[in-house]
């Protein structure tokens, strides 16, 4: 069974909002456990593009990769002070 995953979008930017739901919707289609939408302040530097975040081998690297063959860039970042068996997707704004 895949890992659950959360999906975030930028709270002060509708369309990385919207495609953030859209995405949610289209993880639980394919039977992904989606255990949170949620919309996120950023502090500096706004993401651009597709961010997946984990902790360890994971599931991450299966969406990444199931992201690039349709076309989408997504950028993998490791980050071992999270919690484990939770992947977490950023939407950050849409790349030019």
């Amino acid at each position: 069974m895949a890992q659950p995953v959360e999906v975030d979008g930028l709270a002060n930017n509708a369309e990385s909002m919207q495609y953030a739901e859209d995405l949610a919707i289209a993880l639980q289609e394919a039977g992904w456990q989606v255990k949170s939408l949620g919309a996120i302040q950023m502090i500096g530097r706004v993401p651009v593009g597709l961010h997946i975040f984990f902790k360890d081998e994971s599931d991450a690297h299966l969406l990444a990769e199931s992201f690039r063959k349709v076309g989408l860039e997504v950028t993998l970042n490791e980050k071992p002070q999270r919690s484990s068996g939770i992947v977490t997707i950023i939407v950050g704004v849409k790349p030019e």
